[in-house]
């Protein structure tokens, strides 16, 4: 769903700005964003645009790839989850035919 994305995007920035030490307020001056406006996108209670994305990605002093890096393979492990899971679900019965940990 679009805000389980704008969820893990919001937890990736505040990762990030607490690996490199700085401080919201900090962060904030850094992209020319409001400081309670980049706190409801940490929080992930707001939606944001590619532009306001952008200087965020540009604030880490990063590549997009760099940014989105985690977040990729949180989807991917996913994604491989379901897979597996659908593939041991039995339509015709209705439940599972398979077991795994």
């Amino acid at each position: 769903a679009q805000s389980d994305i704008r969820n893990k995007i919001a937890l990736r920035i505040k990762e990030l700005r607490l690996i490199h030490g700085i401080t919201q307020e900090r962060f904030a001056l850094m992209t020319h964003l409001n400081r309670s406006y980049l706190a409801d996108i940490e929080k992930g209670n707001r939606n944001f645009g590619i532009d306001t994305l952008d200087k965020i990605i540009r604030g880490f002093d990063m590549s997009y790839s760099e940014f989105f890096k985690e977040i990729i393979y949180i989807i991917i492990i996913i994604i491989i989850h379901i897979i597996r899971l659908y593939s041991c679900f039995d339509v015709n019965s209705n439940s599972a035919k398979c077991f795994f940990n």
